[in-house]
């Protein structure tokens, strides 16, 4: 199981169903090596992504969780969502958008520490290991969007729908989900010491 430093029974108190969902899924699927943060604050801002995923073997991931149910999406577009709650129009950002935006800033917390980062060469200064971000819909199902222009705002590669969340998913399966995510893939294996500095970044805005 995975490692969740803020504490499994404390994060499952404070999710909503949709996140819950998704703790759960990733409590059942993923290794004892993997970390898992849930609202942790990311850099001056303190803006708080619904999950952080860091496997030392791939990379970190940040997770925008939704329990919206299609009927309730009026207009999308790259950067927000119009909703429709209790006959009130709402605009809220696009959760593909916030994710992407959490990754940046916690990429470049991470950056600033030399141990993170290539010291030579052409990637000098980069990341030692790839990231990545998505969105997960946790009330609607694949079949829901058949026909629908939702697959060309929410790419399908970056969306986890209700179907992954189910038990009957293999926690391989699961992964590779969770992985596909990421546009770049290069071979990374963080050390311990390493781990523990991604950590440091993570969780140098915890009170």
């Amino acid at each position: 199981m995975a490692i969740f430093p803020q504490g499994l029974s404390q994060i499952d108190a404070r999710c909503d169903a949709g996140e819950r969902r998704v703790l759960h899924q990733l409590k059942r699927c993923l290794e004892d090596d993997y970390l898992v943060w849930h609202n942790v604050p990311i850099g001056p801002k303190a803006r708080q992504p619904d999950f952080v995923i860091l496997s030392p073997r791939w990379g970190v991931l940040l997770l925008e969780v939704k329990s919206w149910k299609l009927g309730s999406l009026r207009e999308a577009n790259p950067d927000s969502v119009v909703l429709d709650r209790g006959g009130e129009r709402i605009t809220v950002p696009n959760p593909l958008r916030q994710a992407r935006d959490y990754a940046h800033e916690l990429v470049d917390l991470m950056q600033s520490d030399p141990a993170l980062v290539h010291a030579t060469g052409a990637f000098a200064g980069k990341l030692l290991f790839p990231y990545g971000h998505g969105a997960v819909f946790a009330g609607i199902r694949v079949a829901d969007v058949v026909g629908t222009d939702f697959p060309t705002i929410f790419a399908p590669h970056r969306s986890l729908m209700r179907e992954d969340l189910e038990d009957s998913v293999a926690p391989a399966d699961f992964q590779q989900r969770l992985w596909g995510m990421f546009t770049v893939h290069y071979p990374c294996t963080l050390s311990l010491p390493q781990r523990d500095r991604v950590r440091s970044a993570v969780e140098v805005w915890i009170e």
